[in-house]
């Protein structure tokens, strides 16, 4: 979802199939300025400190050394406001174990 400049930010990826616990990075791009990637949880958070559209692709890896990746796009809105509401997105990105 699309932030905005000072508000808190939060998207959660999730993954399903392979063997837990998964490992998240940014493998391609940067993140926007003011977010982090929590490697454990696949949290996306903080307080975008920059208007502007970022891309970067995001890479999980589980146990067993399987790993899809996907590209994201997150547009952040200039000063005050607009902020999205915490927020959780889920999608498969291992096909069966």
């Amino acid at each position: 979802p699309p932030g905005g400049v000072g508000t808190n930010y939060m998207f959660t990826l999730q993954a399903s199939g392979g063997e837990q616990p998964y490992l998240w990075t940014v493998q391609a791009g940067v993140l926007p300025a003011g977010l982090s990637l929590n490697p454990d949880t696949g949290e996306i958070s903080g307080a975008p400190s920059s208007n502007g559209t970022t891309e970067f692709l995001i890479r999980v890896t589980d146990s067993r050394d399987q790993h899809a990746d996907r590209s994201f796009v997150i547009f952040v809105s200039g000063g005050g406001g607009g902020g999205m509401p915490p927020s959780i997105r889920s999608f498969v990105l291992f096909k069966g174990q």
